[in-house]
């Protein structure tokens, strides 16, 4: 986006620490970026883990620096090849079969981490 946003690839890990499948559905949150709100997720993921499992994850959000006002600070650290923490707060809805369909967790923070914003 240049001078008018940033891309935003979060990885994370997700783990099933059941011992049963479950399938994870949505992912539904608000990106912050030093604490100031940048952005909304949405995501449908229908991705199966099974019992004790683990994966990565990559998650992509986009932020447009003109929308969001309260990011100054976060578009100096950007230039500066500083951190920039972040936090994603929301919901995750997971399918776990006969135990449960739509089950709905949340709100609460899902992801939380610094990063350093490559510009190119």
């Amino acid at each position: 986006l240049g001078l008018d946003g940033a891309g935003v690839r979060i990885w994370t890990r997700v783990t099933n620490p059941n011992t049963f499948g479950i399938r994870l559905g949505t992912l539904r949150g608000t990106l912050f970026l030093e604490d100031s709100r940048a952005a909304d997720a949405d995501f449908p993921l229908g991705l199966d883990l099974g019992a004790g499992a683990d994966t990565e994850l990559p998650i992509d959000i986009t932020v447009s620096f003109r929308d969001l006002p309260g990011l100054g600070g976060v578009a100096r650290k950007v230039f500066a090849r500083q951190a920039v923490p972040y936090r994603l707060d929301g919901t995750i809805g997971i399918d776990a079969g006969r135990i449960g369909r739509d089950m709905l967790f949340g709100p609460m923070t899902l992801l939380r981490g610094e990063a350093v914003v490559p510009i190119r």
